[in-house]
């Protein structure tokens, strides 16, 4: 299972070279020279920080390989550099050294958010390196589900309006006051990823968020409607992160969908892919609160 970690780490590591670590290195470059204005000498201090950080993490990525039997050794390879590039550029940003002028805040916001990107995909890998080793914890516990919905509604309006499409939320408040059995932070996470697939990767229209009971469980659907996802998706989401993943889904899908399904797994719930036409669908069902 190590060696699907490394397959997608090697994915991602190319992506990255080419997308947000060149991006990220000639926006520093760029405040460094004082093309967008002048900087403080506290401006300086820190986005030469940011320029060592991400020339550590380069570093690592293009040296030795990543020990993947080792989470804590693969987790401080990758998140260490990152989180003191975010750190940093984000003192900048709020102008903890000094004022910033709008010329400065295009690069600085280029490092900022594309730091965050590479985060997220890192967490993402780790996540999965969790799960197949057998070391993640689901520890399920009762969760009001307009907790979980009210966190979910407000990313799927943001995304809508940066990505120009309808989200719509079909929520009933008597299915908002329902407890469900789960785990808090990985549902959310399930969650999230399905809205970050949905937005990012399949286009659309309308992404509407449906929620209804059933028996003795919870459905949330996340229903795209015209989207082109027949090339994007697997099959069998079950197969994802295990020995029989295919290999020609892209690894940001193949990551967010294959700990999906896996953390619903082992929360005794299910996810499901519906493609029909244009429409394709995310279910997840999760067990009502006994």
């Amino acid at each position: 299972m190590l060696e699907l970690i490394q397959t997608l780490w090697d994915q991602m590591k190319a992506d990255l070279h080419t997308g947000e670590m060149s991006q990220i290195h000639d926006a520093c470059q760029t405040l460094l020279r004082g093309d967008p204005g002048p900087l403080t000498e506290l401006q300086t201090e820190d986005l030469e920080s940011v320029d060592r950080s991400l020339a550590k993490l380069i570093e690592r990525a293009e040296g030795e390989p990543i020990d993947w039997a080792d989470y804590s050794e693969a987790a401080h390879a990758l998140r260490g550099p990152l989180n003191a590039t975010i750190g940093f550029s984000r003192l900048i940003i709020k102008g903890i050294d000094g004022p910033i002028t709008e010329a400065q805040k295009e690069p600085l916001e280029t490092i900022y958010n594309g730091s965050r990107r590479m985060l997220t995909l890192f967490n993402l890998l780790l996540d999965a390196l969790t799960l197949v080793q057998g070391d993640m914890d689901f520890g399920l516990e009762l969760i009001s589900v307009n907790e979980i919905l009210g966190e979910l509604t407000t990313v799927g309006e943001t995304l809508a309006a940066k990505r120009d499409y309808i989200f719509a939320a079909d929520v009933t408040a008597l299915v908002a006051k329902i407890t469900i059995q789960g785990n808090a932070k990985r549902l959310k996470q399930v969650l999230l990823a399905l809205l970050a697939v949905s937005a990012k990767y399949l286009g659309g229209d309308v992404l509407t968020l449906r929620v209804r009971t059933t028996d003795d469980k919870l459905l949330i659907q996340l229903e795209n409607q015209g989207c082109q996802p027949s090339s994007l998706l697997p099959d069998d989401p079950s197969r994802l992160l295990t020995n029989e993943a295919p290999t020609a889904i892209l690894y940001d899908i193949h990551l967010r969908l294959g700990l999906a399904w896996h953390m619903l797994n082992g929360m005794k719930g299910r996810l499901e892919i519906h493609r029909a036409g244009e429409t394709c669908t995310f279910s997840v069902t999760v067990p009502l609160a006994q």
